[in-house]
């Protein structure tokens, strides 16, 4: 359990929270068909935007006078506006397809990806009653048996659950009961097929399909299945608790006996949520800077532990925490931090994970070529374009980047990861570049920190914190190089690579072998054998010279042919006329039947080589 002398004071009174509004959960027998409408209502809006756009674009001089011209800014921030507003009422699944998307400055406009990355779970909860009788079902026994307390009115609520106070009877410890919503599972089934109905619709389009969107729809049926299961963060609690208890960061306790697939039972955190730090420095930066000094609290040194803690997550451990905003982050005294909501825990490929440190380091050491090579890398596929001009555009978006950093004056957006990102996906895109989803989810969970950043150090330096990160990271890396347990580890890697290469890499080179020896012997037969058709079809041909020659006698007094040609068609002693003819033909029909047996022997030969087993 949490160390009591690392809890804070409030930072925001109970009484000063508003309550959670309740309302009965929504029939969703016509599910598809409220989704489709409400997209349908947005399109239409945004389409009439958009011919009011072209309007203006025509008749705009018509208008000016009338004070009809519309403002295509203005218009286009109203659209995003818009559909923030209709996906944050279709709930769970629609606001993560919305913060994914938002990710995709290569597809989308800069305002459109800005107001998506706002998007933010409408906190109302459902009736109390449903989520006892939930609780209750799922842990097959009244409250009472397992609570002492339970607090009626949820303390927070989203799309998909909500959340109540209560103390567990036998444990006596205070914790907090995440319910899951009656029927979100339903409702994410029903939304997620409409969703492969749209993409495979999308798909049609040749333009998209560069940016495949089937894995798009993989990363969210991976989000969104892990948050509709909480046996997945009851896990995720216990593994993240292990590795973060490293970065002196605190994960809940998990109680796995009162979890299920929809209920968790976790210990309650008493911080002060980042959310809360944000919206205090806005409305009341006095008490904040009193609550700072109260709990010994330094906000830089607890923005560059996050930062630096994440970085550890991500290339040292591959297990990261997948939605780190601010309302997951949470402040204890002496700049201490704790995380939660860890129903979306990231892991990703080796090999990625690799390239994006080593992009990284690149960027932080200021080799910014070699960082736009690695980022090029990450593509799936690049297409035949001029490599050299996009690598140039990168370097020179990275170079104005690393510029600003080192700039406090300058706007926090201006100096973020996400401006950063943002512009080296639009050079990409513009390009026909498409850039992975695997990367944009690390990307994401990256840039999500940036809110809780700009609140805590506005005058960060990314290339400093990062340049510090690498170091500790090679520090780190000697001392476990040292243990004698990393030596045997090194010593049964080494043994293991030999062992592979046995087993895959040498039968393979020997095949190869027998491959590139059946080439050169079927290339040598084939060459004998044309050399052989060449000779015939000379042959035939000196043999046709000579039949012209004896048809047509030299006239007498000719001087002797010059020629080593003619001298040896004139050496050669007459032969009659049928003789010869027959002889040609001997020559053709030779020359053809080794050019044809050469073509066909280099092949089976060339087969054969490849047929070989290694013995």
């Amino acid at each position: 359990m949490l160390n009591p002398s690392l809890v804070p004071t409030p930072l925001v009174r109970e009484d000063e929270r508003p309550p959670v509004p309740l309302e009965p959960p929504r029939s969703h027998r016509f599910r598809r068909l409220v989704v489709l409408c409400h997209l349908a209502w947005w399109f239409l809006g945004w389409l009439g935007s958009r011919l009011m756009a072209l309007a203006n674009f025509l008749f705009g001089w018509l208008l000016a006078p009338l004070g009809l011209r519309p403002d295509p800014r203005a218009a286009a921030a109203a659209a995003a506006r818009r559909l923030r507003r209709t996906l944050e009422r279709l709930g769970f699944l629609a606001i993560k397809v919305g913060q994914l998307l938002s990710l995709r400055t290569d597809l989308f406009s800069t305002e459109l990806c800005a107001e998506l990355s706002q998007l933010q779970y409408r906190a109302v909860g459902f009736p109390v009653a449903m989520a006892v009788a939930a609780v209750e079902r799922e842990l097959g026994g009244p409250l009472d048996l397992f609570f002492s307390s339970f607090r009626q009115p949820p303390v927070a609520a989203a799309s998909i659950a909500q959340v109540h106070r209560a103390r567990l009877r036998a444990e006596d410890a205070e914790v907090v009961v995440k319910v899951m919503r009656p029927g979100a599972r339903r409702i994410f089934a029903s939304d997620l097929a409409l969703l492969r109905a749209l993409v495979r619709l999308l798909g049609l389009i040749p333009q998209l399909r560069a940016f495949h969107l089937h894995e798009f729809v993989w990363e969210v049926e991976q989000i969104a299945g892990e948050e509709c299961d909480y046996r997945f963060e009851l896990a995720n609690l216990d593994t993240f608790r292990k590795s973060m208890r490293r970065h002196r960061i605190y994960v809940p306790r998990p109680f796995a006996a009162y979890s299920t697939r929809q209920v968790l039972v976790m210990e309650a955190i008493d911080g002060a949520l980042m959310s809360d730090y944000i919206a205090m420095r806005q409305r009341d930066p006095g008490r904040l800077a009193r609550w700072l000094r109260d709990n010994d609290v330094d906000p830089e040194q607890a923005a560059r532990r996050l930062l630096l803690s994440f970085l550890r997550q991500l290339f040292e451990d591959n297990l990261f925490h997948g939605d780190l905003h601010p309302g997951n982050v949470v402040l204890l005294r002496r700049s201490r931090l704790a995380l939660i909501d860890l129903g979306s825990l990231g892991r990703a490929d080796t090999h990625m994970v690799m390239r994006y440190a080593l992009t990284l380091e690149a960027f932080a050491s200021g080799e910014f070529h070699r960082g736009a090579d690695l980022t090029l890398s990450f593509s799936p596929q690049l297409p035949l374009i001029d490599l050299v001009r996009v690598r140039e555009e990168m370097v020179r978006a990275l170079r104005a980047w690393a510029m600003r950093t080192t700039v406090a004056t300058i706007p926090y957006h201006e100096r973020s990861l996400s401006n950063l990102f943002a512009a080296l996906t639009r050079i990409m895109a513009h390009s026909g570049i498409a850039t992975s989803w695997g990367l944009l989810r690390i990307d994401r969970s990256l840039t999500t920190i940036d809110a809780s950043l700009h609140a805590l150090i506005p005058r960060i330096d990314y290339l400093a914190l990062f340049r510090r990160y690498f170091r500790e990271r090679e520090q780190r890396l000697l001392r476990r190089l040292l243990r004698p347990a990393a030596v045997l580890r090194a010593v049964g890697a080494a043994e293991n690579a030999v062992s592979e290469f046995k087993l895959f890499i040498a039968p393979l080179l020997r095949q190869l072998s027998f491959i590139f020896s059946g080439g050169i012997f079927a290339s040598v037969r084939a060459f004998l054998l044309r050399l052989a058709a060449v000779a015939s079809l000379a042959a035939g041909l000196f043999l046709f010279a000579v039949d012209m020659h004896q048809l047509r006698p030299a006239a007498p007094g000719k001087p002797p042919p010059m020629l080593s040609v003619e001298r040896a068609v004139d050496s050669v002693p007459p032969a009659s006329q049928p003789t010869l003819v027959g002889a040609q033909l001997i020559a053709f029909v030779l020359a053809f039947s080794f050019w044809r047996m050469s073509s066909k022997q280099e092949l089976r030969d060339t087969i054969a080589g490849f047929g070989r087993g290694p013995g």
